[in-house]
């Protein structure tokens, strides 16, 4: 490549890397921090490279250098952490590359802002599309239009909107600066398509481009100021708003239906453990605000409201809130607690998982940064942990509490509530507007009743559940008699009813003198209720334990027949599994088929190979085995169909093709016999020979003849081939270049065009006359 042309392409490298560069600010408020720009910075870097270097060592096959390319750079820049030295990638680097672009996509769109940006996996795909654009676009350089590399920049553009958020709109000068380097760009190769003369015309042009540039560089600033200022967030269109997150809690069972296990069966058991809490502050597991008549659970995210509670997005190691509060640094350490529900405290800021699992921990972490709940669809396990960064909100004191009005939240619609429900409690609060004083009635009655966590003992049975029935029974008793379970749900069910926003929590209430050890003894369920300023209020309507309920014998039909029964024994419920680890992808059905055919017997290494070797290796064999086929197809038809004369010219084409593949270029204007010349060998002039005797012959050639000349390209190939090693000789047979047209054979057919038609036309202004 001449030093001209290499100094061209270092200018259209430059303003790729630069466009490029404004192009991903799009992606500013994505991703926590910078490194994400300065990744997709060296990929368009990279990729413009490898760009160049294709040109100018005239390697024909530049998709198949990009993604070697790629292979080799991406684990440095993103994964360094997997490669050796931080430069030879591995095995987990090939592992992270793969699921890195493939998956990260979709990990971009399911993960709540902003990103980690020390997740190689969400960078990739950052990579990824800076490499190509860099490739593509000084590429597309050699392209005469003028615009043509401006195509992958735009898409970098379209890419970095869609997959942005509605927040994270790139500045407007960023974008004026953008269409005001577009509009130089273009200009700067369209004039070097133009012979600059020293013409009035030329000169004008010269000096009207750059007024131009400028005049529409200062309409654009006042442009996009009219038409991106007015524009509001919810107003753009970004992907992740359309994006139905991959975690269903409807599939798992309601947390508030397991309170029995804590209350009866890990009564003494360490659960967890805390550290850093500061006091008065409670620990979340759940948080619930859909009733359907059998359990209170959270909403499935698929239908529930923006402010539902069955939400869960994939979260970064930085969350966003905007709660307000005292900070703390949260420990929990994880003992005998087994469930998806994670422990929280407050609003969390910041999360980092530790231990073995810390890697897989991370991964599956998802957030409901409304209802402050996080999940692990794989489940804790005894000796995970992991520390937080949160915030605890004030709690309104009592004094407080009656002057405050109740907020406007969006809560999913409940069914299936006792008719009794709301009767109850308005025979409760007396009529009158609804308030905290109201509210604060309920909760003193309910705290007035007896406590009862199903032992039957004393002659009154308290069975768990909080379904539409067990409710009924429990207002329609003598006494109320029953656990958190059934306090917090009528709690939240009457608030409820008289238009007060309320769902229920399951939690730990650390005692006072508390060790750090949260046992099941601990675990409670309570009330919150949204007001206006303060947020959500909790409210505890369970009386204490010591509020048994009253001795009442109950006559049993047995004892009236004279016949003596023991009391009945309530069967403790078994502990609740821990739920298997929900199926977010199709693939992950694809990998079981694979290990239940494949994988069954198999050594480890043998598994690897079929898993993450076999595919790419079965990808490229199939491209390069098209590419045979298509060559094998081409000979065929220029063999065997058509003419005499045809199938002579189809030879001889053959043969120039197979030229093209081992390197050999010719040029338009040259002759068979030039060609020929030029190559060397008797079989090759031979043929150039009987060729040109068919088709510039006196007679029309026979098939006797034809099959003569394609007879002789097999000898002619022979000769270009000797000495060359078999690598070579694979390289040209996979070569794709003779598949598509040559463009230097194009672009001297139009110069021809060209060439004669301006001697057409001036011979024709010449001969005009004017006559008066």
């Amino acid at each position: 490549m001449s030093e001209q042309r290499l100094t061209q392409r270092g200018i259209d490298a430059a303003f790729v890397a630069v466009l490029g560069t404004i192009a991903l600010t799009g992606l500013g408020g994505t991703y926590d921090g910078p490194r994400y720009l300065v990744v997709g910075v060296i990929a368009l870097l990279v990729g413009a490279i490898v760009a160049i270097l294709t040109e100018t060592l005239r390697v024909s096959t530049a998709a198949a250098l990009g993604i070697v390319a790629y292979v080799l750079t991406v684990g440095p820049v993103v994964l360094p952490e997997t490669t050796v030295a931080a430069v030879l990638p591995t095995s987990q680097t090939l592992a992270g590359i793969a699921d890195g672009t493939v998956n990260g996509w979709r990990d971009i769109l399911t993960t709540e802002p902003p990103l980690p940006t020390n997740s190689g996996p969400l960078l990739v795909p950052v990579y990824l599309c800076g490499l190509a654009t860099g490739l593509i676009g000084v590429m597309a350089a050699r392209v005469r239009l003028a615009l043509a590399p401006l195509v992958p920049v735009v898409g970098l553009v379209v890419v970095a909107i869609l997959f942005g958020t509605t927040l994270s709109a790139p500045p407007t000068l960023y974008a004026c600066l953008f269409i005001a380097l577009t509009l130089l760009w273009g200009a700067l190769r369209h004039r070097r398509r133009i012979t600059v003369g020293r013409t009035d015309a030329s000169l004008l042009r010269r000096t009207a481009t750059p007024a131009l540039l400028v005049l529409v560089a200062a309409l654009a600033v006042g442009a996009l100021d009219y038409v991106m200022g007015p524009v509001a967030a919810e107003d753009r269109y970004v992907l992740r708003e359309h994006v139905i997150p991959p975690f269903d809690p409807s599939a798992y069972p309601s947390p508030l239906s397991s309170f029995r296990l804590y209350e009866k069966r890990e009564k003494a058991t360490v659960l967890f453990t805390v550290a850093g809490l500061p006091p008065g502050a409670r620990v979340r597991l759940a948080t619930m605000d859909f009733y359907d008549g059998v359990v209170w659970n959270v909403v499935n995210g698929n239908g529930g409201p923006a402010d539902g509670s069955g939400v869960f997005n994939r979260m970064g190691s930085q969350i966003a809130t905007d709660a307000s509060g005292a900070p703390a640094r949260v420990r929990i350490g994880i003992e005998a607690y087994h469930d998806i529900w994670m422990p929280t405290a407050g609003s969390l800021t910041a999360i980092t998982f530790e231990g073995d699992r810390a890697d897989a921990l991370t991964e599956s972490f998802r957030y409901n940064n409304r209802t402050d709940i996080g999940v692990l669809p794989v489940g804790l396990a005894p000796g995970d942990s992991y520390a937080m960064d949160v915030v605890i909100a004030p709690t309104p004191t009592a004094e407080e509490l009656p002057g405050l009005a109740f907020g406007s939240v969006t809560l999913p619609e409940l069914r299936g509530v006792p008719d009794e429900m709301a009767a109850v409690a308005s025979d409760w609060v007396g009529g009158g507007s609804v308030s905290a004083v109201q509210l604060q009635t309920i909760v003193d009655t309910l705290q007035r009743g007896a406590f009862s966590d199903g032992d039957v003992s004393a002659g009154v049975q308290s069975p768990p559940g909080h379904g539409a029935k067990r409710l009924r029974d429990f207002l329609g008793g003598d006494e109320l008699v029953g656990d958190d379970e059934q306090y917090a749900a009528t709690l939240a069910l009457m608030a409820r009813e008289l238009g007060m926003p309320a769902r229920v929590v399951l939690g730990a209430i650390p005692p006072d003198g508390f060790d750090g050890k949260v046992t099941g003894e601990m675990v409670s369920a309570w009330v919150e209720v949204y007001f206006a300023g303060p947020g959500w209020v909790a409210f505890d309507p369970t009386p204490p334990v010591a509020s048994q309920p009253k001795l009442v014998h109950v006559q049993r039909q047995d004892e009236v027949n004279g016949q003596v029964l023991e009391p009945p024994v309530v069967q403790a419920q078994p502990p609740r599994p821990l739920p298997p680890p929900q199926a977010e992808e199709p693939i992950e059905d694809v990998n079981c088929l694979l290990d239940w055919f494949c994988f069954n017997g198999l050594p480890r290494w043998a598994q690897w190979v079929i898993r993450y070797v076999a595919p790419p290796v079965l990808s490229i064999a199939t491209v390069l085995f098209a590419i045979i086929a298509a060559k094998s197809y081409r000979r065929r038809r220029r063999r065997h169909r058509g003419t005499p004369v045809a199938r002579v010219s189809g030879a001889w084409q053959e043969l120039v093709d197979r030229l093209r593949d081992h390197g050999v270029y010719s040029s338009p204007y040259d002759t068979r016999r030039d060609i020929a010349e030029r190559v060397g060998g008797a079989a090759t002039a031979r043929l150039a020979s009987l060729t040109d005797t068919a088709v510039f012959g006196p007679g029309d050639p026979d098939d006797r003849l034809a099959r003569e000349v394609w007879a002789g390209v097999p000898v002619a190939l022979r000769e270009i081939t000797v000495g060359r090693s078999r690598w070579r000789r694979f390289l040209a047979a996979i070569n794709p270049i003779s598949l598509r047209p040559d463009a230097r054979a194009i672009a001297a057919l139009i110069a021809r065009r060209r060439a004669t038609r301006a001697p057409r036309l001036a011979t024709t202004a010449g001969d005009t006359t004017i006559s008066l």
